[in-house]
């Protein structure tokens, strides 16, 4: 095959995997890398070699680039970091996520990397938390009730169940509101289930509002009508 043809032919290949998926990064083959570097060897330039092979400028200048750092035309495949798809490590992400709903996808990462010496990135350890259904909400702040406390609160709205119009009319009611001027979140961030927003391990216990506010109180009279 002569050069005309080779790159001819070449020319056709990027231009149907490049219309049938635009959107993917397309790699060339050593074989073209190749006819590349030894044109821009003889002297070519990077504009003159991209319109012959017609592709984009930045792939040729990529190419001379790697071949002048590494020496060859050979495209090195994957990165420098190991690829991980241990079934175990995502169990222990989601483990560790379980018992310290606090920590963050970067601590995680590095307690993974510290027992079993793989190194992992945060988005890893977050993707993973995702597909075992954890994910980062802020904890719901509210006041710690157990059954004990329900049954009183349930005791409580019985006991007027059976009252008169005379004994409703002596008891005044009130609503009030407290509004905080300053937030009390912090940005602290747990893991969790969706579902659980109420669940012990994932609330906060909170008595009173930290810093100032502004309360608002407004009052019901129970009037007797004729």
């Amino acid at each position: 095959m002569k050069d005309g043809d080779a790159i001819q032919h070449i020319r056709c290949k990027c231009q149907i995997v490049s219309s049938s998926n635009m959107t993917r990064r397309n790699h060339l083959d050593n074989f073209t890398r190749g006819i590349m570097i030894g044109k821009l060897e003889k002297g070519c330039t990077v504009n003159s070699v991209a319109a012959e092979f017609g592709i984009n400028i930045s792939v040729v200048s990529r190419t001379w680039k790697a071949f002048q750092t590494t020496g060859t035309a050979v495209r090195k495949v994957g990165g420098d970091r190991p690829t991980t798809k241990s079934a175990g490590d995502g169990r222990y992400n989601i483990l560790h996520a379980q018992r310290g709903r606090q920590l963050s996808a970067s601590t995680i990462a590095h307690q993974l990397c510290t027992a079993t010496g793989r190194q992992v990135s945060w988005f890893t350890v977050t993707r993973r938390l995702h597909k075992g259904g954890l994910f980062a909400h802020r904890p719901e702040c509210c006041l710690s009730l157990k059954v004990g406390h329900r049954l009183h609160r349930l005791q409580w709205c019985r006991e007027p169940k059976n009252w008169t119009t005379d004994q409703w009319s002596r008891v005044l009611f009130t609503d009030e509101s407290r509004f905080s001027t300053r937030s009390d979140s912090q940005h602290v961030l747990i893991w969790r289930e969706i579902g659980t927003r109420f669940y012990l391990s994932n609330t906060k216990e909170r008595h009173r509002y930290s810093g100032p506010g502004l309360s608002c109180l407004r009052r019901h009279y129970a009037e007797r009508v004729n």
